[in-house]
């Protein structure tokens, strides 16, 4: 029952802080106001000058901008509690028989509603300035989800310090000291591969780039790269996984022939008047496809061009990039350096992960 009470009360607290949002507005104004501000001043200033390989900058920036906002927003979590703590509401609350949980459950319940609005502005902005979400519904879903779930944690890290600092001023000095660093020395804006070495690392290990790339991912705005899948697959069965099993062999034989049926369905149905059901033959009766898997394939090669070639291009690329790195290398080259070596540069399309890597290997 406590557990119970404890949320029916925190309800209340967040209905108690939805309604101060509604009779002072410019709390939310200004919340939305600073990102609408990034996603424009990045957008149409900075973006004509950033280049990122494999995608549109603003399609790179706005999950950024996302990250960044709600972790800004979530700070007012901290500030709130510390206004009420110095205003002698939390006192009074002490005296009420009440949950002395549900003034934390209630701060940050209101402050998830308040992110959600955020976002909803910030999705309409960003999609004025030509951000376009790539992937599914439950993809997309999830990427929301994502941020207000971290967004709900910063806000408990945020109720902390509310709870032990004196003032309103002191948490937002702490908060901004903290957080923008946190936001900028990250994925957020720009790619992190031209960072200086201590800050690429910094960068790389910060909790806000994995929410970012995450984000970017589950939208579909990160830079398109096959193939890197097919490839490790392909070094698994040379290098004896499952003790060169010949059944796992022959899976991969039949997955590569699902790649190359792709790339000759997208041809010949973009270029050469590819009917239906010669489509349908191709796969299920010459790459062993169901009817069911062929019908999905046939659809997907309707909606998109170029999309299915991609993975066998893509294991092409990685193999002819591997050759290249082993030749430059010499008798100096082992795959796990290589390995390392390519996965440290982060998503970048091959042909600019080459321009990276070979100068090095000589």
């Amino acid at each position: 029952m406590s557990a119970v009470k404890a949320f029916n009360d925190g309800l209340v607290i967040t209905k108690r802080n939805l309604i101060k949002i509604k009779r002072v507005p410019d709390l939310l104004v200004f919340s939305t106001m600073s990102p609408i501000m990034f996603i424009l001043l990045f957008a149409y200033v900075f973006g004509s000058a950033i280049d990122v390989p494999g995608t549109s900058y603003r399609e790179f920036l706005i999950p950024g901008i996302f990250a960044q906002t709600v972790i800004f927003v979530s700070t007012t979590t901290g500030a709130g509690l510390a206004d009420d703590m110095q205003k002698g509401i939390i006192d009074r609350f002490r005296s009420l028989p009440m949950s002395r949980a549900a003034v934390l459950i209630g701060r940050t319940g209101s402050d998830v509603v308040n992110n959600i609005l955020v976002i909803f502005i910030m999705s309409l902005t960003g999609y004025a300035v030509g951000w376009r979400i790539r992937s599914s519904v439950l993809d997309a879903i999830g990427g929301f989800l994502l941020l207000l779930l971290f967004a709900y944690a910063i806000s408990w890290i945020m109720a902390w310090v509310g709870l032990m600092v004196p003032s309103v001023e002191v948490v937002n000095n702490a908060a901004f000291m903290v957080i923008f660093p946190l936001t900028f020395i990250a994925n957020t804006f720009v790619p992190t591969n031209n960072f200086p070495g201590v800050l690429k690392d910094i960068a790389n290990w910060n909790p806000v780039s994995s929410l970012t790339q995450a984000c970017r991912n589950l939208f579909g705005n990160g830079p398109y790269v096959e193939g890197w899948a097919e490839y490790a697959a392909d070094v698994m069965t040379q290098q004896g996984y499952l003790d060169f099993s010949p059944k796992f062999r022959m899976v991969r034989l039949k997955v590569w022939l699902r790649a190359v049926a792709n790339t000759i369905l997208d041809i010949r149905m973009q270029t050469m008047n590819m009917t239906d059901q010669e489509a349908l033959d191709l796969m299920t009766k010459e790459c062993f496809q169901t009817q069911a898997e062929a019908e999905g394939k046939l659809v997907r090669a309707k909606l998109s061009s170029t999309q299915l070639p991609t993975y066998f291009v893509g294991t092409r690329q990685w193999w002819t990039l591997r050759k290249k790195y082993q030749a430059a290398k010499g008798s100096g080259f082992t795959l796990e350096e290589f390995h390392d070596r390519a996965l440290d540069q982060g998503p970048l399309p091959l042909e600019y992960l080459e321009r990276i890597i070979l100068p090095e290997a000589k």
